[in-house]
């Protein structure tokens, strides 16, 4: 990261025309050398005598084992969506619907590569920036029903970029069980004092696609859900 900064700054400072400049600033941020030394963040799938824990997706969807503390992260977007059914629509509001009966879809050919999800933090009750404490609970997958789980494709890696910087990477695990991962350290708070990011309202936090499982059927890459515990704090 310290390098890619140094190069930014040299490239800035150069007295040369604008078009150069962005040349060398497309060069430099489309370069595949910028995923290594990102940071990997791996998330915790629920595990046996947990209450999150479920012996199959009817279990989660009959039950109360997630989703009463959660809400969203801010207000979402995506690069694509995949067209709407007949008998349902794959919007990126689904990701914070606490309803695993639907999902967002990506609407790019092929596997999804670099198609994101992202979200503004609003200062806005009760899911305020303040009470974001970097916490993300995900469900990986359509996770409508165990059969179209295996059909649709699943989320491996993403990327996530804190106001368009990369961050870290996330590997997720290949299951419709439910998963979370910390992303908090980087964030300043009570927790982190010395992080080196500072959410505020309006920031940013963008989820990129890296890797991908591929589904039995569909190439389509699917999240079911992708919010935040309300029981944060600042």
């Amino acid at each position: 990261m310290k390098k890619e900064q140094c190069l930014l700054r040299f490239i800035l400072s150069v007295r040369t025309s604008l078009p150069t400049k962005l040349l060398f600033l497309l060069i430099l941020f489309s370069h595949p050398a910028q995923s290594q030394g990102l940071a990997i963040i791996t998330s915790t799938v629920a595990k046996k005598g947990e209450n999150s824990f479920a012996h199959s997706l009817e279990e989660i969807h009959k039950g109360d084992r997630w989703g009463w503390h959660s809400g969203k992260i801010g207000k979402a977007t995506a690069t694509s969506t995949l067209g709407s059914s007949k008998v349902a629509g794959y919007g990126v509001k689904n990701l914070h619907d606490l309803d695993l009966a639907t999902a967002w879809i990506e609407g790019a050919s092929g596997y999804g590569a670099r198609q994101s999800f992202s979200f503004v933090l609003s200062a806005e009750e009760p899911f305020n920036y303040k009470n974001f404490n970097g916490v993300i609970e995900i469900f990986n997958g359509y996770c409508k029903s165990e059969s179209i789980w295996k059909a649709n494709s699943r989320v491996k890696k993403l990327k996530m970029y804190y106001e368009d910087i990369p961050v870290c990477l996330v590997e997720l695990a290949d299951t419709w069980q439910y998963q979370s991962f910390d992303i908090g350290h980087f964030f300043k708070s009570y927790r982190y004092p010395d992080a080196p990011f500072q959410l505020s309202n309006g920031s940013s936090l963008k989820f990129e696609i890296i890797e991908v499982y591929p589904g039995e059927k569909y190439k389509d890459v699917a999240v079911s859900e992708f919010v935040t515990p309300s029981y944060g704090g600042g």
